[in-house]
């Protein structure tokens, strides 16, 4: 019953974590979108002081607007790139297509034009975040193999007194940046540290080996 108790004690202190960790990292997303959002919608409008100044055509301002999100996309995540693809839109709309200063469309064919644009602009932006969330997992995996490449290169070049002692354990802090390394040997029963550990370390690992569980 009682260890029943502590389990359940345990199972709700790392749900919260998890909870913890799932707001913080929804928070911080939103914080990067609307920085996003801010700087290129700050571009956007260059952009359409710029043309509307230099009187571009419907086809060539569709054509900026585009290379635009293509740059942002390059930088931002997905939901900002949609964000500014509607505000360039309504953009295009408003300064660039007859009647200028509304956001009616008379022509059918300027609103096959809009909707091509906000399509392509969606389209590309959707690709280009693909690619990059590709490319950042490949080089996630890539660091991981060359550190257990490192830590396995350094476990074999150790003396064979070292793996006696604590000293097997410093190419694990050394690799993965950690202030401390505790291992239980269950065939000797012997606990091994390295680093600046915590008073409740060597108990808690020995705990983890009884329960059969990392804590």
């Amino acid at each position: 019953m009682r260890r029943s108790a502590k389990s359940s004690l345990l199972t709700l202190r790392l749900s919260r974590f998890k909870v913890t960790a799932e707001l913080f990292k929804t928070q911080r997303f939103w914080r990067k979108t609307s920085s996003y959002c801010a700087v290129w919608t700050a571009a956007v409008a260059l952009l359409t002081f710029l043309g509307f100044r230099l009187r571009l055509s419907f086809a060539t301002a569709s054509f900026c607007y585009l290379l635009l999100l293509l740059l942002q996309s390059l930088s931002g995540n997905f939901v900002s790139s949609a964000v500014v693809s509607l505000l360039t839109v309504g953009c295009l709309d408003y300064f660039f297509v007859d009647p200028l200063f509304s956001f009616q469309v008379n022509s059918p064919l300027d609103t096959l034009g809009l909707a091509s644009f906000l399509i392509t602009g969606l389209v590309i932006t959707k690709l280009v975040a693909k690619l990059r969330a590709g490319t950042e997992a490949s080089g996630r995996q890539q660091a991981r193999l060359q550190r257990l490449y490192d830590l396995a290169q350094q476990l074999l070049a150790l003396e064979p007194d070292a793996k006696a002692t604590s000293h097997f354990l410093e190419p694990f802090r050394a690799v993965f940046s950690i202030g401390a390394v505790c291992f239980f040997d269950a065939t000797n029963a012997e606990i091994y540290i390295a680093g600046d550990a915590r008073d409740d370390l060597e108990k808690r690992t020995g705990e983890a080996f009884i329960h059969g569980k990392d804590r």
